[in-house]
């Protein structure tokens, strides 16, 4: 295993951490619908963090049409750049709400920002951007966003 696989395999295990904690009752296709804003920005700060300011994290924000409902499912999904290979990575840390049966959160290694946005907009169809970076003054917003999370978990249906 790679260190880039290991690393995404933290990140991963810290995704699935954050949602299932006071949840392990329930599958993480129910406890991440509606989280996908929160995680991805808690983990593009774990990013930041752990590989500094040249990993530029940055949130794409687009609307999922594959799972084929009518309504729009506004999505959040998480980049960052690698300076080891000099690729941007995705990932998307609540994949689960589209792809329940997903094994893990990467999608892909991409040499621009552009090509990362033409493989999102065929993957998940519907319009997509890159909508901010991750930066640290939304380390102020971290309490929030677990608050919110703990709010939508125990919101969703118990899984007996």
């Amino acid at each position: 295993m790679s260190m880039e696989e290991q690393y995404i395999g933290e990140l991963q295990k810290y995704a699935t951490d954050i949602l299932k904690k006071g949840n392990q009752g329930k599958p993480l296709w129910m406890l991440s619908k509606w989280n996908c804003s929160e995680v991805s920005r808690i983990v593009g700060l774990k990013v930041l963090s752990d590989l500094g300011v040249s990993s530029k994290p940055f949130i794409l924000k687009g609307n999922v049409t594959v799972t084929g409902l009518i309504e729009e499912n506004n999505h959040d999904i998480l980049g960052f750049f690698d300076s080891g290979s000099n690729m941007y990575i995705l990932i998307d840390p609540t994949i689960w709400q589209f792809f329940p049966k997903m094994k893990k959160i990467f999608l892909g290694k991409f040499s621009s920002v552009d090509d990362i946005l033409k493989f999102v907009s065929e993957y998940y169809r519907g319009d997509w951007k890159v909508s901010e970076e991750v930066d640290p003054t939304l380390e102020k917003e971290v309490a929030d966003y677990y608050k919110i999370i703990k709010l939508n978990c125990d919101q969703s249906p118990n899984w007996e």
